[in-house]
């Protein structure tokens, strides 16, 4: 019986999915004349500095993750550790479910001794806080737009960004409530405490700006659009393709947002061709990430004994 529901939220995620390819497709099919015209050599090299960012931001949430994992009770990884461990799973998000890169960071931990109950919560208290600075990032790009009243957001604003170190406490709590599953991160508050969150917020942080100014040089070369509405549609995107249970790296899910967001400043073909190169930045970004864990796989595991290392 438990099941049942996991089932219907999967159906409704595919049917969500397939939703956003038919709404793309038909953009695509209504603008088809004029779409050529819009992806040409002009793309190339904005295409090429957005995946440069877009690995920068890949990177740092490699850095957020380490972070967040020590504070969890987790051993203190060094960066070339959590480098191979988290971009060489990160890669199976593109297969759909959207979950298996979550189920090869629980493998890839148990290999490295690390308590399953720990990864789990790293997993979790990673994508509650990914949610937190998102939202927050919605939040102020429409402040900064004009498209929300000032003191509700900026209210919204803080209520988000709290609730992130707030989130991690509770999940840290855990520990505490189910000792035989999650072990105790040594009972040390200071070197595990905000130290350390603070490191993992500014992680997401950059991996949130580093997706606007990505989108912002895909749109580039189509016109510009105003940069609290860039801030406001690539975080409401990541949000929605993110909570889609099924959809493999929200594809599609993410394109439709943008595209609806986009469309009046950019116009039609462009708003949809600037998706396009939006997910073709990060899916380079994804994908040199993986590749580069092939060239230090070979490098010993690098555990550090200090929590700043």
């Amino acid at each position: 019986m438990r099941r049942v529901p996991i089932r219907i939220a999967h159906a409704v995620g595919w049917l969500l999915t397939a939703a956003s390819f038919v709404f793309l497709i038909r953009r695509f099919w209504l603008g088809k004349s004029g779409f050529d015209s819009a992806l040409g050599a002009q793309v190339l090299f904005p295409l090429a500095v957005a995946a440069l960012i877009a690995l920068i931001g890949g990177a740092a949430t490699i850095y957020s993750w380490r972070s967040i994992l020590y504070f969890h009770g987790g051993p203190p990884l060094g960066f070339t550790q959590a480098f191979k461990l988290y971009a060489g799973t990160q890669i199976a998000k593109y297969i759909p479910g959207n979950i298996f890169q979550y189920a090869g960071r629980q493998v890839e931990g148990w290999k490295l001794g690390i308590a399953q109950g720990t990864m789990a919560l790293t997993s979790v208290g990673e994508a509650g806080g990914l949610c937190c600075v998102s939202a927050a990032a919605a939040l102020a790009g429409l402040v900064w737009s004009g498209e929300a009243a000032v003191v509700p957001g900026c209210i919204g604003w803080v209520a988000c960004l709290a609730a992130f170190p707030l989130s991690q406490s509770l999940l840290r709590r855990l520990s505490k409530w189910f000792p035989s599953l999650i072990p105790s991160p040594s009972g040390e508050a200071l070197p595990r405490g905000w130290k350390v969150v603070l490191k993992a917020f500014l992680g997401q942080v950059l991996f949130v700006a580093a997706s606007a100014v990505t989108l912002s040089l895909c749109a580039s070369p189509f016109g510009s659009a105003p940069s609290g509405r860039l801030l406001t549609a690539c975080s409401t995107a990541w949000l929605a393709g993110f909570v889609t249970p099924g959809a493999p790296a929200g594809l599609g899910i993410r394109e439709a947002i943008l595209v609806m967001t986009l469309e009046g400043p950019l116009g039609r073909n462009e708003a949809l061709a600037a998706a396009m190169l939006f997910r073709v930045a990060w899916t380079i970004a994804d994908v040199g990430l993986y590749i580069a864990t092939l060239f230090v796989r070979r490098l010993p595991a690098n555990i550090k004994t200090s929590p700043d290392g």
